[in-house]
């Protein structure tokens, strides 16, 4: 499968003296889903399973010092109930019954702050949401911590009304060794279904941060969120209210000083940290509708749910060029949850192993087929 919209790919040769990808073989010790990753300074932490994490040391290219915390408790049965997502220096995620936020212990700090909202009798509760797998959209997962201070979740509501509850950290004492359990101010906001729509029309949910801003798609409809608990509803569509226009949201991205949607074979932008938007291109009806686009520092990548191909995304006016980059090796066999780069290398988890490479390589293409 590659995309048809518009594929550049100039002479390549084949790397034939290194692997495309190679496998940090210790990960495969702690189960085979791995979920999302970071790199912070010398260090690699993925979440494997759902309900752990493991650091690694990258430095030099040695890959040793493995140390692995359950994400929450002691717990091995605790699983995260959508996938756990890396913003800076924390990890957040959602289990059956709590919002979670932990500090990654890079000194040897280990805190977690558990968010138990406070529910309405007789209100419908909407706490547990649908969220896309993390090989199925990017940002991972529905939970991001927003400058270093702030989450939201859904609590309750109606087919009109949703009320969310904007949580703002005390991150001097979650960044502490102490464990914690209060010094957080919850405000709660709601989010009204946009005028001339029937209202949130299904039960699904997706988060992403950008700009210190939140980004929510809930029950179908589109939201901007900003920390102060400002609200902009948008509707079905960031560009129209009307129903009858199909909008889903679980792929967002930056290219330059533009902020995307995909949804599905259609592009939105925004030049103005999502104040307003614009259509970009339809490409409806060609296999880029697939696709999940995903920045890695300034470069854009996408990969198919399939996970066992890579494209270096570039922008041409108002359509897309595709050069696919190099995969041989074990990873033309992995389903793709998360790229990242730390150090010289960079690395991709999957859900049967951690893999790395130079990344002087990395953006070498694949050979033209003759």
């Amino acid at each position: 499968m590659s995309p048809s919209c518009k594929k550049t790919i100039p002479n390549a040769v084949k790397d034939t003296t290194k692997p495309a990808w190679q496998m940090i073989a210790p990960f495969n010790g702690y189960g085979a889903n791995f979920y999302s990753s970071t790199c912070i300074n010398d260090s690699l932490l993925v979440v494997a399973n759902g309900n752990v994490y493991i650091m690694a040391n990258i430095n030099g290219g040695n890959f040793n010092n493995f140390f692995s915390y359950f994400l929450a408790n002691t717990d091995v049965n605790y699983q995260a109930y959508a996938s756990p997502v890396f913003s800076g220096s924390f990890c957040s995620f959602f289990s059956n019954n709590t919002l979670n936020v932990m500090h990654i212990p890079i000194y040897n700090q280990l805190s977690t702050y558990t968010y138990i909202p406070q529910f309405t009798p007789g209100i419908f509760s909407c706490f547990q949401q649908s969220t896309s797998p993390p090989n199925n959209c990017f940002p991972a997962g529905a939970y991001p911590v927003n400058s270093g201070h702030f989450m939201i979740t859904p609590v309750e509501g109606n087919s009109q009304t949703v009320r969310f509850d904007l949580i703002r950290l005390d991150s001097a004492q979650l960044s502490s060794q102490l464990l914690i359990n209060g010094n957080v101010v919850v405000k709660r906001i709601n989010l009204n279904a946009a005028p001339g729509t029937i209202g949130f029309a299904e039960n699904s949910y997706y988060c992403a941060s950008f700009f210190h801003k939140f980004f929510v798609n809930y029950g179908g409809q589109f939201f901007r969120i900003d920390t102060l608990g400002n609200v902009k509803a948008f509707g079905y569509n960031p560009i129209s209210t009307n129903v009858s226009i199909n909008f889903s949201l679980h792929n967002m991205f930056l290219y330059g000083n533009a902020l995307f949607i995909k949804s599905g074979g259609v592009f939105y932008y925004s030049t103005d940290e999502g104040e307003n938007w614009q259509l970009f291109n339809s490409f409806s009806g060609i296999n880029i509708a697939i696709l999940i686009f995903r920045n890695v520092g300034d470069k854009l990548y996408a990969t198919n749910p399939g996970g066992n191909q890579i494209w270096r995304v570039g922008f041409n006016g108002r359509n897309l060029n595709f050069s696919e980059i190099n995969n041989d090796g074990v990873l033309d066999y992995s389903m793709i949850t998360s790229i990242t780069k730390g150090s010289r290398y960079y690395f991709v988890t999957t859900y049967n192993g951690v893999y790395y490479r130079d990344s002087s390589y990395v953006d070498q293409l694949k050979s033209p087929i003759r």
